[in-house]
């Protein structure tokens, strides 16, 4: 069996610098890492990293690249419902495997993978026949949306048991004065929703476009 040391020396690439700080976010997350943390996990000094990525921004920009990488792109033919359905969940499923992703979605340089995911999503959206503009707000609808669930997948943490937590907090408040509240709190308890609520907000964004066609 290779010996750590070996391993760690294997040859250095752009795709295995990339691939060792996804792991590495992913793990610890992104305010663990840094080019001298980056360099150690690949067992390199940190100045071979240079020859690979031009500085920590090139580094951010290629490992979101990467992550787009894994959102599947519709098939050519496919129905432009379908298309944008698949490239939300899609997306959606990327960005809850590698959290720290959420955060630098807007703010890093777009490369080919991303451009190609937005240019299926608009295409799909042109070919749904809607209105260009009401195709504009679609699309950052869906994108907001998922970038917005996402963050608020990774976000909420609850310690403790949340059923009781939501029983304390609903015995605390007056049928008189908050009983819808109440209600809406039982429902948490007592049963779950036929559909997760991202879907349920695609579903209504896709259905306002397909309520326009007609």
């Amino acid at each position: 069996m290779a010996s750590k040391q070996s391993a760690q020396r294997q040859p250095l690439s752009r795709d295995r610098v990339l691939r060792a700080g996804v792991a590495l976010a992913d793990r610890e997350g992104i305010a663990a890492l840094s080019m001298r943390r980056l360099a150690g996990e690949v067992g390199y000094e940190v100045m071979s990293l240079y020859h690979y990525v031009a500085n920590k921004d090139d580094l951010l920009d290629g490992m979101v690249e990467l992550v787009a990488e894994e959102i599947e792109l519709p098939a050519e033919g496919i129905g432009w419902r379908e298309a944008l359905w698949q490239t939300a969940t899609g997306m959606r499923t990327a960005l809850v495997r590698h959290p720290w992703a959420v955060g630098l979605w807007f703010s890093r340089i777009a490369g080919p993978n991303r451009i190609r995911l937005m240019e299926a999503q608009l295409a799909a959206l042109a070919d749904s026949g809607v209105d260009p503009e009401l195709a504009h707000l679609a699309y950052h609808a869906l994108l907001n949306h998922v970038l917005g669930y996402a963050l608020q997948e990774q976000s909420f943490v609850v310690e403790g048991d949340p059923d009781e937590m939501v029983e304390q907090f609903r015995a605390g408040l007056s049928p008189a004065q908050f009983p819808h509240l109440r209600d809406h709190l039982q429902s948490h308890l007592t049963h779950e929703p036929p559909i997760d609520d991202f879907q349920f907000v695609v579903d209504l964004i896709l259905d306002r476009l397909a309520a326009s066609r007609e």
